[in-house]
């Protein structure tokens, strides 16, 4: 019994060498790119990963600070204490993503731009040349007060460990992905010339970006339940819903794409 002769594809068939070539190169070339920003951003979020029980243990040691002592030494003494510093200016911007800032003149961390969150109760009537009262931690100035009125600045460590653990996850998706893609186009090179990338870079594009959009929904369920391990777990939850959810869409709008439109009917 003979052996079915393999017969080339089209594309194989009447692809122009010199063409392929470039293409392949250009493949390898993005490649590169992709593979070596997936490992760099992969490497970031390893990183962040790392540091979250350092800051983790750093929230827990802020929120059992208590009020320094008159006898603690300042520079040693891990407590919650008060210096004085200037106000030389302050900064409102309203609208889209406001900020409220407090310009300050004092002793570190009391010195410079602190952001204050919001414009009440002491931001809107501080001015220029006024004396203030700055509760510090360490390197964290945690709250400014004036003739007994008192306001939160946003500079503590209060929710990093959560908002560390989204962004890591967020960075490690975006990471393997870039390292997928750009080790797929560099080791099939010219077979991506001759047919294209494969299509299942472009779902798995689109997962990612859901991914990156769990994240902070993530972040918020864990700072609501406490903890960077109820980050990962409200990410992992999500994710599957959302993924869920962007096939749906998707298959709504090829079906739309390709719905059939009725020809009109004549009278």
């Amino acid at each position: 019994m003979p052996r079915p002769s393999s017969v080339p594809s089209p594309a194989r068939r009447d692809a122009d060498p010199r063409r392929v070539r470039r293409r392949a190169r250009w493949h390898r070339v993005w490649g590169v790119c992709a593979l070596a920003a997936g490992a760099l951003v992969s490497a970031f979020a390893v990183t962040v990963f790392a540091g979250v029980p350092e800051t983790a243990a750093v929230e827990r040691a802020f929120l059992a600070a208590v009020p320094c002592p008159a006898a603690a030494d300042d520079g040693v003494a891990d407590c919650l204490r008060t210096v004085q510093a200037t106000v030389t200016g302050t900064q409102i911007r309203r609208g889209r993503g406001s900020r409220y800032f407090v310009e300050l003149l004092g002793p570190a961390p009391a010195s410079g731009r602190l952001d204050m969150g919001s414009a009440d109760p002491l931001v809107r009537s501080l001015r220029p040349g006024d004396r203030v009262e700055v509760t510090v931690w360490r390197d964290f100035a945690v709250a400014v007060a004036r003739d007994g009125v008192a306001q939160e600045a946003a500079d503590t460590p209060v929710n990093q460990p959560e908002f560390d653990t989204a962004v890591a996850t967020a960075a490690l998706a975006v990471g393997v992905y870039g390292c997928v893609a750009g080790g797929w186009a560099l080791l099939r090179a010219r077979r991506s010339a001759l047919e294209g990338l494969p299509p299942l870079l472009v779902p798995l594009g689109k997962g990612v970006i859901l991914s990156v959009a769990c994240a902070l929904p993530a972040a918020l369920f864990g700072i609501w339940r406490g903890g960077p391990t109820a980050v990962v777990v409200g990410w992992l939850v999500l994710l599957p819903v959302a993924l869920w959810l962007g096939f749906l869409f998707d298959r709504l709008m090829r079906r739309g794409r390709h719905r059939q439109v009725p020809a009109p009917q004549g009278p």
